[in-house]
């Protein structure tokens, strides 16, 4: 790191201090070009992340005094969501999901019951994710191919955060400020509390744009017309209940809400 801003922490009584709680030196970045953000899997995960959205992650994360933090997940498949949850079930980790993927869930635990392999309940979880998606409706926000477009979804690992230039992980109480550093910027659309045991990760929605552009998504859906998933990505940056918006014209997408 180049220069250094020195923060103080109070720490907490301990058994054998005085009255008055230590001090601990921190120093955190001073720039966003210090904040270092890295991907479990890069090549499946980076392309998902727009300039838009890096901004935004590394000005937060510098205001965190976040030295580095790692991005788990952005886009799933059908196959990817089901074995993500599969693996989150199998653990103990009730995460909550939308309808569908409770449906999806409920799957899990009627074939687990029944006493049937990993790879049947897998492929009959993959099945109704499917299913559900194409016929437009949600199991995660993690799953749209239109997300990059229009509404990046991402997973901040929380225990994989390092604080300032300590190399040490972020406490609870920490991890909480952080929470409310992203939850009170007005450019991200929706941030799961990370002090709920459900959702263990730091879990961002923020709205692209592209997606309050009318002239460009339709200029986007002439090139290729646009699968049902489209409209609930653009819906859900924009703030809109699903399903309400309608197409003006045809095949060609201009959004408008429905009256």
């Amino acid at each position: 790191m180049s220069s250094l801003v020195i923060k103080q922490q109070k720490s907490s009584l301990t058994p054998t201090s005085d009255k008055k709680p230590t001090k601990v030196l921190l120093s955190c970045p001073t720039s966003i070009d210090e904040v270092e953000i890295t991907f479990d899997n890069p090549s499946r995960d980076q392309p998902n992340i727009t300039d838009y959205t890096w901004q935004i992650l590394k000005e937060l994360l510098l205001k965190s005094c976040v030295k580095h933090a790692v991005i788990t997940s952005t886009i799933r498949t059908s196959q990817s969501q089901a074995e993500a949850m599969y693996n989150n079930l199998k653990s103990g980790k009730n995460v909550s999901y939308k309808v569908g993927g409770n449906e999806v869930t409920k799957i899990y635990h009627d074939m687990a019951k029944a006493g049937k392999s990993q790879q049947q309940i897998l492929a009959a979880m993959t099945e109704l994710a499917d299913n559900i998606i194409t016929n437009g409706g949600e199991v995660s926000t993690h799953v749209n191919e239109y997300n990059t477009l229009f509404y990046n979804v991402l997973d901040i690992s929380l225990s994989k955060l390092i604080k300032g230039d300590t190399g040490k992980k972020f406490t609870i109480e920490e991890e909480s400020q952080v929470y409310n550093i992203f939850h009170n910027d007005s450019r991200i659309r929706k941030v799961h509390d990370p002090s709920h045991a459900k959702d263990p990760a730091l879990h961002l929605e923020i709205p692209q744009p592209l997606a309050f552009n009318n002239s460009g998504i339709a200029a986007l859906e002439k090139q290729k017309p646009f699968k049902p998933s489209a409209k609930l990505a653009i819906e859900r940056a924009r703030g809109l209940p699903l399903h309400s918006l309608k197409y003006a014209s045809y095949p060609y997408i201009f959004y408008t809400p429905t009256k």
